[in-house]
């Protein structure tokens, strides 16, 4: 019996579960290679899963067989094949940690080759407007409510003068974040450790809500450029303690180049939690930050 099931690995890939004890698994595969052949692309490249002896015809059609560990710590030595791949852990873990390796190993060898080419596709993002790119955005985030023991002035004062968070407490140090005034609201940023570099501005600002909007330059994986927009909401609840602002973040990021886009779509499982933890440490900081300044503040009253 041969049936399929979509997974939520990564988008738009199809994954297929081979289950009989009787028939040919190999042949079985061979028969869906030929229908993605004849139906939907000449080229494909195929991944298989498993653990046992039976499953080996399987195991030696495909390109990149992977023998899973078995839940007794063990694998089938019966199993020998020259391009075999091993899971480093059971069940669905170990097989997640696998296929990410080999994705990652394909996509930085596309981009090395690209590297070594003039990109034909670059598109000027820099020049579109903000709500552009949150519209057109090549990967965007939602980030959790953020908690911050502040009056709305300490915030909005922050929000408009945002070269003061690298000023107040030793939360940024140099090396994570170095912010340059240029003048007519237009920053400059460098991020050494994360190889960022760019300019932004505060691109909107409307009652509770301000955007910024910016371009700049990373090498994270792969060295690319594009435009970002940082949309921040907040709304202020007072309590016995004194005044909070709840602040929610969506970050929108848009590709230069239509191709690297489509890789950074494609290496999404690898590139998202790293840009979830960027921006959460950010996020961190800033609170640190503006909560002391608050704290400064009361205590001169």
């Amino acid at each position: 019996m041969i049936y399929s099931s979509r997974l939520n690995f990564m988008e738009g890939e199809r994954f297929h579960h081979v289950f009989s004890t009787t028939i040919d698994k190999g042949k079985a595969v061979r028969m869906l290679i030929n229908i993605y052949k004849n139906n939907f692309i000449d080229s494909i490249k195929t991944i298989g899963l498993d653990d046992s002896l039976i499953d080996l015809p399987m195991l030696a059609t495909v390109d990149i067989p992977i023998l899973v560990k078995k839940a007794s710590e063990n694998y089938d030595k019966r199993i020998q094949l020259p391009n075999l791949i091993y899971t480093d852990g059971i069940g669905p873990e170990g097989w997640n940690r696998a296929i990410l390796k080999i994705f990652k190993n394909m996509i930085s060898i596309v981009l090395i080759c690209i590297s070594l080419i003039k990109p034909a596709s670059a598109e000027p993002i820099s020049g579109h407007n903000v709500h552009y790119i949150i519209d057109n955005s090549t990967i965007t985030r939602i980030q959790k409510p953020l908690v911050i023991r502040t009056d709305r002035e300490t915030l909005e004062y922050f929000m408009e003068h945002v070269e003061e968070l690298t000023r107040h407490g030793k939360d940024f140090r140099k090396k994570e974040l170095l912010l340059e005034v240029k003048g007519n609201g237009r920053y400059g940023i460098h991020m050494p450790a994360k190889h960022i570099t760019g300019e932004f501005e505060l691109a909107e600002q409307k009652p509770q809500k301000v955007i910024y909007m910016g371009h700049g330059n990373a090498a994270i994986f792969f060295n690319f450029s594009g435009s970002v927009a940082l949309e921040i909401d907040y709304t202020t609840q007072n309590y016995p303690r004194g005044p909070y602002e709840n602040v929610k973040t969506a970050v929108h990021l848009k590709f230069d180049n239509a191709f690297l886009a489509f890789l950074a779509k494609a290496a999404s499982p690898v590139l998202v939690p790293k840009l979830d933890k960027l921006i959460s440490k950010l996020a961190t900081k800033t609170k640190n930050v503006v909560e002391t300044a608050y704290a400064n503040k009361k205590s001169t009253k």
